[in-house]
């Protein structure tokens, strides 16, 4: 970078854009520019967003509870044997109950199942 004494423009080498932009970015976002970098960007996510999600577990049968919001991935839940899911009825007026239970619908899954879901819609 060079300077010129009688003005206040700064002249930058065009070698060094390349350097600046891929070496340098963090530097020049967070320092110079003053934007700060995100954290938990995942978390902050909008719940109504997301398509299916782990809600908790079903106490007596050990399992997952999970709240599906995707119309196609319930089509697909529903196609499948019958014995293998069933639909995971939650008190909504519960004070307790997460706001993402009462938005979609809650199945539980045998194992397998289980296995099947997460490898088609993860």
């Amino acid at each position: 970078m060079t300077s010129d004494p009688k003005k206040n423009d700064i002249k930058i080498d065009p070698v060094m854009l390349p350097v600046i932009k891929n070496i340098m970015s963090n530097v020049v976002v967070n320092e110079i520019i003053g934007v700060q970098p995100m954290v938990n960007v995942a978390d902050m996510i909008n719940p109504f967003t997301k398509k299916w999600e782990k809600i908790g577990m079903d106490v007596p049968t050990d399992k997952w509870v999970y709240n599906v919001r995707s119309q196609e991935i319930r089509a697909w839940i529903e196609e499948q044997p019958a014995h293998m899911w069933k639909v995971y009825d939650i008190d909504k007026f519960n004070k307790d109950t997460p706001i993402s239970a009462i938005t979609g619908e809650n199945y539980i899954f045998t194992e397998e199942m289980e296995a099947w879901f997460m490898l088609r819609w993860s």
